[in-house]
């Protein structure tokens, strides 16, 4: 071979090597990728469809898969029982003559000497997307050793297919143990379709969820379906609405559960150890953890006669910059401090006896009181502080030293519901115990226009200004961009 034709040679083998090294290279960055996530589509596809077909059953009142196995061994070994019941309205109500007393009972019926604790985290008007969320402190931190779930009158008609599914799979990760269960109950519109052997959809995809999860379903309603239909009874004496029951509707609801039980209990099949694939392809069960942001420095707030403030506060971003703890400060000093109270109570928010810290929620960046409810959270629009159908919030600052302070207070609006009035009642505490001094209050009314109040107030060291939500005839009202600036000022 002569020297022009190893030197061709040598280039034709070198176009080769780079074009294969081009090959590769797309290959492995575009063509191969692609084929792994058609695959995984493929896959999740397949699970759905297969978890369609499970769940695609006429309506029937029990469904019992792998049953209860945990709870009959607790039960059958006399330990005592924690049974937690997650849904809204129905599950709220449903203590004194419903499911919620109704099936402990009846548990501690079979096992005579077991004491069974029930856990009423119902909360009205909130479905499975919200129960998702909450289920960590309202539920698991109960360590629960059965979940019941309730919430096809209040999903409706959504997509809660991902919401159901992580509300499981968070109680699968906490404890593998833990026993499930589905309640399904009806409204006013799904009886005809129950009777036709048929679900809303709401139930179907909570079916679909059931199934690929291997937990027992209960369908409640056929008691009242059959009086209905034979004349016996009308909806009004089922429910006075779509779907709350009346005492006679939960009775109903109780006979139906009862005539399933023994059957379900008797169910202790295996149930796989570790947690199937998602049905929801990238389904997260745990949103990343909510960190702090740090609050700048306020402006220095300036009085009447041009003065600047000595030191200024500022109300932090609630949810953002303060998190986690109901106290908050910028130095060494605890300076704010969240409370809530129940609206119950009469006085203008004075007797901090009653006051109770406010509560983190994580996943919604909010602080409640009793229930899930925020008495204080930021959204569009800034602070939201107010009360809810349960609570009121009482915000509170403390002064380091004695001094003069001028305190600023805004809104940006309000929304509520109900017919009635709100204000800010803007109390001094001159100890941390005691009654208030009332200095004033801010009115906030639904779909009206911003407030403001401003005062000139004396405050010893550890003196504190208190701020409470009062409300007349209203089932909840919220201030808008809420802000408080506090400044002190020279003699």
């Amino acid at each position: 071979m002569n020297t022009r034709s190893r030197r061709r040679l040598r280039v034709a083998l070198l176009v080769l090597g780079c074009s294969g090294a081009v090959w590769a290279t797309l290959h492995l960055t575009f063509i191969q990728p692609a084929r792994l996530r058609r695959k995984a589509e493929a896959a999740a596809t397949r699970t759905k469809a297969k978890a369609e077909k499970k769940a695609g059953r006429p309506a029937q009142s029990l469904v019992a898969r792998s049953g209860l196995p945990h709870l009959r061994a607790k039960l059958d070994a006399r330990n005592p029982v924690t049974v937690a019941f997650l849904g809204g309205s129905i599950t709220q109500n449903g203590g004194a003559d419903g499911f919620v007393s109704m099936l402990p009972a009846w548990l501690e019926s079979r096992a005579p000497g077991v004491k069974v604790h029930a856990i009423n985290a119902g909360l009205a008007a909130t479905g499975s997307d919200f129960g998702a969320k909450r289920i960590d402190r309202d539920v698991l931190v109960h360590r629960p050793d059965l979940v019941v779930v309730e919430f096809a009158v209040n999903d409706g008609s959504r997509e809660c297919t991902a919401d159901m599914e992580r509300l499981v799979r968070k109680v699968r990760l906490a404890d593998a143990q833990t026993d499930m269960l589905f309640l399904y109950t009806i409204m006013d519109w799904s009886l005809p379709k129950l009777e036709r052997g048929s679900f809303p959809k709401s139930v179907r995809q909570h079916e679909q969820v059931a199934a690929h999860y291997d937990i027992p379903t209960i369908a409640l309603g056929y008691e009242a379906a059959r009086k209905i239909r034979a004349g016996e009874w009308t909806w009004a004496n089922f429910s006075p609405d779509a779907c709350h029951p009346t005492p006679n509707g939960y009775a109903s609801y109780n006979h139906d559960l009862a005539a399933v039980l023994p059957a379900l209990i008797a169910v202790a099949g295996p149930r796989p150890a570790a947690l199937p694939p998602s049905l929801t392809p990238g389904l997260v069960e745990y949103p990343p953890p909510v960190h702090a942001e740090p609050q700048p420095p306020p402006l220095a707030m300036g009085d009447d006669a041009g003065r600047a403030a000595l030191e200024t506060w500022e109300l932090p971003v609630i949810g953002a910059q303060w998190i986690g703890e109901p106290v908050y400060s910028r130095g060494p000093e605890v300076r704010w401090s969240l409370f809530f109270r129940p609206l119950a109570e009469p006085s203008a928010g004075g007797d901090r006896a009653l006051w109770k810290p406010a509560r983190w929620f994580e996943e919604e960046r909010s602080f409640t009181g009793n229930t899930a409810h925020p008495v204080a959270q930021w959204q569009a629009g800034g602070n939201r502080i107010g009360a809810n159908p349960t609570d009121g919030a009482v915000l509170t600052w403390r002064a380091a030293e004695a001094g003069a302070y001028t305190i600023r207070i805004s809104a940006g609006g309000a929304e509520g519901s109900g017919s009635g009035s709100a204000e800010w009642s803007i109390l001094r505490f001159t100890t941390s115990n005691g009654l208030g001094e009332k200095l004033g209050a801010m009115k906030v009314t639904p779909g009206e226009a911003g407030a403001a109040w401003e005062q000139r107030v004396a405050l010893g060291a550890g003196g504190e200004v208190a701020l409470a939500m009062l409300v007349q005839q209203m089932e909840y009202v919220v201030a808008r961009d809420f802000r408080v600036t506090i400044g002190r000022f020279a003699p």
